[in-house]
């Protein structure tokens, strides 16, 4: 298998794989392929997933060959799912490497990505032409499916490890565990005094400017830390309010609520 590299989505050969993140090799689709020789002219680059019809014409269901061979006479490239969901005969490919056969398996047709919104020509006579190269409503080349599909994903679960991230912050931060966040721990990290002087400088202003009041508070056999929103001015300090309240329902039948009241009394009286 030396002599061939098997890759995603994403990859660009052009750049080394330590340089290569989780966007590069698992979603963008670069258009790496736009070039006039070999890549890597040792190997042929087999890619896929890869629903466009960017990388030149081919037939339905086909797979896409580089225009050029590399030096071991192997295509330069080869595009594996360039039209397994088209509107001609979608379908999926393997290939034998050894003899560069290539095996096809049909797929249903309501998987087809490259769909055109278009009444039956039976019904339009007059508009009937010529068989020719099909293409896209508004001279589109990718599928509507692939549409930074990857890219959303990512940021749609950024967005939920950030949401969790910032309730978790918050919910310690109500007990007085104060945790930055991301953007202010890399301010710190940037703004760290990198000599001595500064170091010195940076003790001696904390030092002088700490407050002499103390973090935590024993009053009534409880401990009091203080937090977000606690009057550090104030002694004892004041706790902040509560948030929300509970609501308790009333009783609706008030007949009721009165016998229970005078069934008590009359129980006291006997008593």
């Amino acid at each position: 298998l030396d002599n061939w590299r098997f890759v995603h989505a994403g990859y660009d050969p052009r750049m080394p794989l330590d340089a290569q993140g989780e966007k590069e090799l698992l979603w963008i689709r670069k258009i790496w392929y736009n070039h006039e020789s070999p890549v890597d002219p040792q190997r042929t680059i087999v890619f896929g997933h890869t629903t466009t019809t960017k990388v030149g014409k081919s037939n339905g269901g086909d797979i896409a060959y580089s225009t050029f061979d590399n030096n071991l006479g192997n295509p330069a490239w080869i595009g594996m799912d360039v039209c397994a969901y088209n509107h001609i005969s979608p379908g999926l490919a393997a290939i034998d490497i050894a003899t560069l056969e290539v095996i096809k398996q049909p797929t249903l047709r309501s998987d087809r990505w490259f769909e055109v919104d278009s009444k039956p020509v039976k019904f339009f006579p007059k508009l009937r032409k010529k068989k020719g190269r099909w293409k896209h409503p508004d001279n589109r080349k990718e599928s509507h499916a692939a549409d930074s599909f990857g890219l959303i994903a990512l940021r749609q679960r950024s967005n939920r490890n950030r949401a969790a991230e910032d309730k978790a912050r918050h919910d310690l931060n109500k007990i007085g565990i104060t945790i930055p966040s991301m953007n202010a721990q890399m301010k710190s990290e940037l703004n760290k005094p990198f000599t001595w002087r500064k170091l010195a400088q940076r003790a001696t202003t904390a030092y002088n400017d700490r407050n002499e009041i103390p973090d935590e508070w024993i009053h009534n056999g409880h401990l009091i830390r203080l937090g977000p929103g606690t009057e550090a001015g104030r002694f004892p300090p004041k706790l902040p309010g509560p948030n929300s309240f509970p609501i308790y329902s009333r009783v609706k039948n008030k007949d009721m609520r009165l016998k229970i009241l005078v069934d008590e009394k009359s129980r006291s009286g006997r008593a």
